[in-house]
């Protein structure tokens, strides 16, 4: 921040009534007084009369008015395949862009959309109008010599995490929202959602891999020991029934789509650990309703094929 200095002709406030005080040698452009926003320059006050008073002029004295030099910077300074990074020009009444030294004139914004192809020395004159201006911001962009890594693979281990096969960089995200603090190599999912990761190496990031539709439990514990499962959740080719129960030897399992409702598959009378043979389905999302054949016992699952 640069800090210029000028005097201002105080004014001597009458309760109740404003002033008016004009920009000097620039133009009568007004300003209201008190609580006045005043922008870089000098200024003079002029009388303001009414038809109850008339306020006069009060002493001289040195005011300090604060001409904004910074530029904001979004992104890296060293630009990797696919980035943009962002040089914005902080609030001043006239600024003027270059490049390598060379003015560009066709730029008529506050700020620049950089990628690697965008290479270069940036600097940005300040200018407040009346002769003082500021050119001492200078950025430097760069091509990252190194290439964006490929998208994180996912995949789930015994104890219910999600791992990224990158041991450092990671960032999860829940439904596409980033999780705070989830930058493991892995995540313990505490919701049913669809999760995804990103990493980044040697500052470049990648973009998001597939998603993993994760199911906290895909287990229902009936007490005595007793269980229903469909393993594995999410699933790539075979998934299998597994059970104890006291009352039922077999149970039955249909499979529907989770959009229309229509039912893709029926298997009866079937003993635990029978594969439900749905290999041949697309991936997606399907309900699984695992039922007794006198329907006084009917569970659903739902299960993700990859």
């Amino acid at each position: 921040m640069k800090t210029l200095t000028y005097l201002l002709l105080s004014l001597l406030t009458l309760t109740g009534y404003s002033q008016t005080i004009k920009r000097a040698s620039i133009n009568s452009i007004g300003f209201t007084s008190p609580n006045v926003n005043f922008t870089v320059g000098q200024y003079m006050a002029g009388n303001f009369s009414s038809e109850n008073s008339k306020i006069t002029l009060g002493f001289q004295q040195p005011v300090r008015i604060m001409l904004d030099t910074s530029v904001s910077i979004i992104g890296s300074y060293s630009i990797c395949p696919g980035d943009t990074t962002v040089i914005k020009a902080n609030s001043s009444p006239f600024y003027t862009w270059f490049k390598n030294d060379v003015v560009m004139k066709s730029n008529d914004t506050s700020l620049l959309r950089l990628t690697q192809k965008d290479t270069g020395v940036y600097r940005i004159t300040y200018s407040d109008g009346l002769g003082h201006f500021d050119s001492s911001r200078k950025v430097v962009i760069t091509q990252s010599p190194y290439p964006r890594p490929p998208s994180p693979i996912i995949y789930r281990d015994t104890s219910g995490y999600l791992n990224s096969n990158y041991n450092s960089g990671n960032q999860w995200y829940k439904n596409g929202i980033k999780i705070d603090g989830a930058t493991d190599y892995k995540f313990k999912p505490l919701e049913n959602a669809s999760y995804t990761v990103t990493t980044t190496q040697n500052g470049c990031a990648s973009i998001k891999g597939s998603s993993y539709f994760f199911l906290v439990t895909d287990i229902i514990n009936l007490g005595d020991n007793q269980f229903i499962k469909v393993t594995p959740n999410p699933f790539s080719s075979n998934v299998y029934l597994h059970f104890f129960l006291l009352k039922y030897n077999t149970l039955n399992v249909d499979v529907f789509d989770l959009n229309s409702g229509g039912m893709l598959a029926n298997r009866k009378m079937l003993n635990t650990g029978t594969n439900l043979d749905i290999a041949g389905l697309s991936s997606g999302v399907y309900i699984v309703k695992v039922y007794s054949s006198d329907l006084k016992m009917t569970y659903t699952f739902k299960i993700v094929k990859l």
